[in-house]
């Protein structure tokens, strides 16, 4: 079903293109099935207050902005620009990445909008080219330079996790994960409270947007949202949204996302940094990481050659046991505590922010 709008807002006008399925479809991995924890809200709280905090605007400033202009490719902005955060996130050098890339794989030949779900798979499955390769506002896959295909396995997403509850999405972007979810925007949308806030607005979800943080607003929490709008709308191309005021309805239609972590750049550097080139984190000495990885398994030989360095340099004491399976696995223990961490690939960032969550 389509519900593609253009929204008038005195001399601007803003497309969405946001598909909405017959029924909620569930094809990620879900958060809660995830070995990531749903943390108490007093957790959230202090991460996200916390003043060394560095996500949302703070990190992904007025430059990040695009505008998507007439075309309905909202759901190719948000799933794009979402990967490109992740990456950087997990340390990789900023490349900003094609929407257009994006957008022209999953709209089947036409400007009529795209469906969340889509977007996730191309970004897992295909990837997305970066956006100096593509030109602005072009949708269509045929007239995409064979360059600009070839150079999407470069940049792709790796197992996203689909989130169903307003304290799960909070979670993940507590923990440093950035997200795609569904608003209905409308004109009532569009006005900003005088803390940020986009107004309330209900209904089946027309446009996809990122989220890129969670922040705390006379003591509720609400995410923070850069939209494709431009620098012009909002404040500097921003929102706040909160679940009763703009999902509690769209989340019945949209499968709303988090990409943990994303696969590497093979044309990139993803080893750690050489010898006398280390960042300026203090050695955690008190950080024991248990680790099970068998010989046969592609994922925990990739995680020794780019992760396991990357541990070593925190000061972390990583010991290794015989496996149970044929995937990583991980327990962390910090000070005494213990806290099982995860199967599968998991990035050194992601551990340390769950690190981050434990010594709080």
């Amino acid at each position: 079903m389509s519900d593609f709008a253009v929204i008038d807002d005195g001399p601007n006008r803003y497309a969405t293109g946001l598909l909405v399925p017959d029924e909620r479809p569930r094809v990620f991995k879900r958060y809660a099935e995830s070995a990531f924890p749903i943390l108490e809200w007093d957790v959230i709280k202090k991460l996200a207050t916390s003043d060394s905090r560095s996500m949302g605007r703070k990190r992904f400033g007025a430059s990040w902005i695009r505008n998507q202009g007439s075309r309905g490719s909202c759901n190719g902005y948000a799933g794009a620009k979402c990967l490109e955060r992740a990456r950087v996130l997990r340390g990789l050098d900023h490349t900003p990445l094609s929407v257009e890339g994006l957008y022209a794989q999953i709209n089947d030949g036409r400007d009529r909008g795209s469906g969340l779900q889509e977007g996730m798979e191309a970004l897992v499955r295909n990837g997305v080219p970066p956006e100096s390769m593509v030109p602005h506002e072009e949708y269509l896959w045929r007239r995409i330079s064979q360059e600009a295909k070839d150079a999407c396995s470069r940049f792709k997403a790796q197992e996203p996790l689909g989130v169903d509850t307003w304290q799960e999405l909070c979670s993940g972007l507590a923990l440093g994960f950035v997200g795609v979810v569904a608003v209905h925007a409308s004109n009532r949308w569009s006005r900003l409270d005088s803390n940020g806030v986009a107004g309330e607005s209900h209904g089946v979800g027309n446009h996809s947007v990122i989220v890129d943080d969670v922040v705390y607003i006379d003591g509720e929490p609400f995410v923070d949202d850069p939209n494709s709008w431009g620098t012009n709308w909002g404040w500097e191309g921003r929102a706040y949204l909160n679940w009763d005021l703009h999902f509690r309805k769209t989340i019945n239609y949209h499968d709303f996302y988090l990409i943990p972590t994303t696969g590497d750049d093979p044309k990139e550097q993803n080893a750690p940094l050489p010898d006398g080139q280390q960042d300026d984190t203090p050695p955690e000495s008190d950080v024991l990481i248990e680790m099970e990885t068998s010989q046969g398994c592609g994922w925990c030989r990739k995680w020794k050659q780019d992760e396991l360095p990357k541990a070593r340099q925190l000061g972390w004491v990583i010991q290794e046991k015989p496996p149970t399976g044929g995937v990583p696995k991980f327990t962390i223990r910090v000070g005494g505590m213990s806290h099982v961490f995860a199967r599968g690939y998991q990035s050194v960032q992601t551990m340390k922010n769950v690190i981050a969550t434990m010594r709080r």
